[in-house]
This record gives structure tokens, C-alpha cells and sequence, in this order.
């Protein structure tokens, strides 16, 4: 800010702001929380695009009133970013703000196959393995859960971790 015949001139924009809030959303809605200081209006806006950018054809063509928090659309199946800028009430613009990826999927998981290896040929030992084979091309498996003749009445609600994902399968022991 600069001061002339005791006038203060304010030619300094609002602070970069900071978008969080966002994960893996299986809607086209989330609700970001906005932070910048000094702001008195902004342009929060979504696309595929890593980097915001005035020309990206989802900037929006008017500013709203600055808020703590903005629900947000997504389009399109994959990695999904926010962006955000910001005015003071004097017309100076912030640097255009960039979240973290988000994971918009909307396509449920597919199994492919499930398998069952009780480990000495016979159907009736009291342990065997069920494989899960499984794919998703956006954010992955996390659970699994087995229901019907081969559920195992302990727990039916499978984690599946990282290697499993890698692996696009999990292995399951259960007592029949």
C-alpha cells in the first residue's frame, strides 16, 4: 500500500488462498473450504486441468461474493481439479489457486471372477480360499464383500490393499 496526501492507496491483491476439503467423491458434487485473506470475491471453477487458467472454458465470466466454502460440480469420469481467484473490493486479482487431484468416479467396480481353491481338490475342508478377481479404472477396489452360500458369518466386509489393487485380485480364507 502506498500513501499520498494522506490517502492510503491499496494496490496489493488478496494472499494466494488455500482449497481443501476434497478426497475420492462418487457423486458430481463436493463442498470445497476456501481460505484467503483479504478477499472480497472470487471464481471457483473445476476441470481436468492441473493448472487454472483465465482461458480454461469453465472460467466462470462473473465474480462472486468471497465464502469460507463452495459447493462444486464435477464432469467426466478421472482426476478433477478446483481452481480459485480472488478480488479485494478495490479490483485487485489474486494468482489463480490450484487444488490437489480429486478422483471423481461414478463406474462401480466390476468382478471379474471369483474362484474357489480349498487346497486339497475337495469342496468339503473346513478352510478354503476364495478369490476375488476384480478391476476399476479410476480409484480402485477398497472392499469386498462376500454375501450368499460363501459368506462367512465372522466377517463379510474384506479391505483390499494396495498390492491387492496392484494385483487386481484378493484372497480370501474362509470356514465352511
Amino acid at each position: 500500500m502506498a500513501q499520498w496526501f494522506n490517502l492510503t492507496l491499496d494496490t496489493t491483491a488478496p494472499s494466494s488462498g488455500v482449497l481443501s476439503g476434497l478426497s475420492s467423491y462418487y457423486n458430481s458434487t463436493a463442498t470445497v473450504t476456501i481460505s484467503a485473506s483479504e478477499a472480497s470475491f472470487m471464481k471457483v471453477w473445476t476441470n481436468q486441468n492441473a493448472v487454472g487458467s483465465t482461458s480454461d472454458s469453465t472460467y466462470p465470466s462473473s465474480w462472486e461474493a468471497y465464502d469460507t466454502s463452495k459447493t462444486v460440480t464435477f464432469s467426466g469420469q478421472g482426476n478433477q481439479y478446483v481452481h480459485a481467484q480472488f478480488m479485494d473490493d478495490v479490483g485487485n486479482i489474486s494468482a489463480i489457486v490450484d487444488s490437489s487431484a480429486t478422483i471423481y468416479d461414478t463406474v462401480a467396480p466390476s468382478v471379474d471372477a471369483v474362484s474357489i481353491n480349498s487346497g486339497d481338490g475337495f469342496t468339503r475342508v473346513t478352510e478354503n480360499t476364495v478369490r476375488v478377481t476384480f478391476s476399476d479404472a479410476t480409484s480402485g477396489v477398497d472392499y469386498i464383500t462376500l454375501s450368499g452360500d460363501i459368506a462367512n458369518a465372522e466377517k463379510t466386509n474384506y479391505t483390499v490393499s494396495a498390492s491387492d489393487r496392484t494385483a487386481g485380485y484378493k484372497d480370501i480364507t474362509i470356514n465352511l
